[in-house]
């Protein structure tokens, strides 16, 4: 035989021999065995992941005042019922007090939210209530999934999800987070706009925190960075190339804003 093929017939050899022996290492005795073991150690952890629960306790502990709540709940409880949207999304969620505010009036919500703490809030408060048209999504809006995959179909980004499984949003709530995406995500008022925008919902509710408000204080502290552009005017030029500014209430008990806009 010649030698270069005699070669490639060990090489086969070897390598089957290889395969065989790893595949003996996993007998189906020693996966059960190792299945117990682990789950023998989940049983005796007392707690999950211990992870920060600031968010969680958000409107307990740090909302700016009883009043502001209150009137920032009558002025979109108000709009909710003028505008009628069959479905409704709400982005940064936290613990779902306004996407839980939004079922009463919308055919099917959803509550979007980075955080895992208050993922698992709003969860367990939908099973509690059993309601039905409601829906948690877990995703940080300054890294929205994209499309990826074989030809970039095999899994869809959020846009395209909402799309094809024909929840695209009639109305969006954007609730005290333009300053973490502008400030903490180092996300332009345009590139916060044409996020919005690209949502493909016909209205849009959004809260606007202005730089002397101690929340936007507490963030802009200690950065190297002029935060001068910081102004309301600013931010709804830019939505003003997507949207149409309908209203804009003032909302009691602070310095924030709510604003009204419609889809162009």
């Amino acid at each position: 035989m010649h030698a270069k093929y005699a070669n490639t017939e060990a090489s086969v050899k070897e390598e089957n021999a290889r395969k065989s022996k790893v595949q003996e290492g996993f007998t189906k005795e020693k996966l059960l065995s190792l299945i117990d073991m682990i789950l023998s150690t989940v049983k005796k952890w007392e707690q999950a992941n211990n992870i920060d629960k600031h968010w969680q306790g958000y409107y307990k502990n740090d909302i700016e005042s009883p009043i502001y709540l209150n009137q920032k709940e009558e002025i979109i409880k108000k709009w909710l019922k003028d505008l009628k949207p069959k479905t409704a999304i709400d982005l940064g969620a936290n613990t779902g007090r306004f996407s839980f505010l939004a079922v009463k009036e919308v055919e099917q919500v959803i509550a979007l939210e980075s955080d895992y703490n208050c993922v698992d809030a709003i969860e367990n408060a939908i099973d509690k209530a059993a309601l039905k048209n409601i829906t948690v999504m877990q995703m940080d809006l300054a890294e929205t999934t994209p499309s990826f995959g074989i030809l970039e179909k095999e899994y869809s980004s959020i846009f395209k999800r909402l799309s094809n499984i024909h929840l695209s949003p009639s109305l969006i709530m954007a609730l005290a987070i333009v300053h973490h995406l502008h400030i903490s995500n180092f996300l332009s008022f345009a590139q916060i706009a044409e996020l919005l925008a690209k949502f493909n919902s016909k209205y849009l509710i959004i809260e606007f925190v202005p730089i002397q408000d101690s929340k936007v204080q507490l963030l802009i502290k200690n950065k190297q960075k002029d935060f001068s552009s910081y102004t309301q005017e600013n931010f709804t030029t830019a939505l003003l190339e997507y949207f149409k500014l309908i209203k804009i209430k003032k909302i009691e008990g602070s310095d924030r804003e709510l604003l009204l806009l419609e889809k162009l």
